[in-house]
C-alpha cells in the first residue's frame, strides 16, 4: 500500500512573497522587523491628501528615506537601487 499523496500547490514565480527570498540574517532585515511601521503610518499619514493621485504608501517613503540615509544615496540613485535590490 502506498503512502497518502499529498497534493503541494506550486508556487507562482510571480507571486512569492518577499519573506521567501530575502535572509532573514542580513542586519537590514532585522532592522525592518524591529520597526514599528503602524506607528509610522499613523504619525506620517495624516501629511498625505486622501483625494486626487494615490499616493506611495507611508511605509515605502519612509523606508526609503532611511535607505538613502543609512548607505549615503542620493534621491536621483534611491529609486534605482531600490527596484534593483530586494533587501531594499
Amino acid at each position: 500500500m502506498q503512502g497518502k499523496i499529498v497534493h503541494v500547490p506550486q508556487i507562482d514565480l510571480f507571486k512569492v512573497r518577499l519573506e521567501q527570498i530575502v535572509s532573514p540574517k542580513l542586519p537590514i532585515v532585522s532592522l525592518s522587523h524591529q520597526i514599528n511601521w503602524d506607528e509610522i503610518e499613523k504619525e506620517f499619514g495624516k501629511y498625505y491628501a486622501i483625494n486626487g493621485r494615490p499616493s506611495v504608501p507611508t511605509r515605502t517613503m519612509a523606508g526609503l528615506l532611511l535607505l538613502k540615509s543609512m548607505f549615503s544615496v542620493s534621491d536621483e540613485d534611491i529609486t534605482p537601487n531600490w527596484v534593483q535590490n530586494p533587501y531594499w
